[in-house]
């Protein structure tokens, strides 16, 4: 009875000195991909302690995640497997780094790579596809882009809809103008960053690509 009185005073302290919270608690105040990806960063053999800067800054890496998913085109994704021998070799090195006693922390530095190579412009577009479908795969693995379609649709940044905006009326004018080849190339540029754009005889609008 009295070691049983010692534990419950024990964890009663931890509670009034706010060292406990709950795992529904957190989940309140954060986004699920965000708590996946601060567990994840850590071996599961390191001890964790929880820390809302470090959350925040999680979230910020699932997000840069599906930045890198941005303007390849999710359809595309789908339609033909990978086929570059460099993305296959970063495939080769996240399935060692899950044999070696599961370190997701050096598995998720594969996805950074990864998001990194579909990101940049100066990489051609069959290679920075390739890297986003070895993205999507590996980052399933460790349960993240549940569904990428719908957070990508409903979280583009209130910055980059006015950019939109701003190049749907700079193609108006285009047309207005007759300057046809001008349009084209502004719908173009912009399906090629994942953003279709329907015209109407009641005018255009635009919309994330699926």
């Amino acid at each position: 009875m009295a070691n049983g009185s010692a534990l419950k005073g024990r964890k009663s302290g931890w509670k009034s000195l706010d060292n406990f919270i709950t795992a529904r608690d957190i989940l309140k105040q954060y986004d699920a991909e965000a708590i996946r990806f601060f567990f994840l960063s850590k071996h599961y053999r390191s001890p964790i302690d929880f820390n809302r800067e470090l959350i925040i800054e999680s979230d910020k890496a699932v997000d840069n995640f599906y930045k890198a998913l941005v303007g390849i085109g999710m359809d595309s994704l789908d339609e033909n497997p990978v086929s570059s021998p460099e993305i296959f070799a970063h495939e080769e090195s996240f399935q060692d780094s899950m044999n070696d006693d599961f370190n997701t922390a050096k598995a998720i530095a594969t996805l950074f790579e990864l998001a990194n190579i579909a990101r940049s412009a100066n990489n051609e577009l069959p290679l920075r596809q390739d890297a986003a479908k070895m993205l999507l795969k590996l980052g399933r693995t460790l349960g993240f882009f549940k569904d990428p379609e719908k957070r990508l649709t409903e979280e583009i940044p209130d910055l980059s809809k006015a950019l939109v905006e701003m190049m749907l009326n700079y193609r108006n004018d285009a047309r207005e103008r007759k300057d046809w080849a001008l349009a084209d190339k502004i719908r173009n540029d912009l399906l090629e960053l994942g953003i279709e754009i329907k015209d109407s005889p009641e005018g255009s609008t635009w919309n994330m690509r699926k």
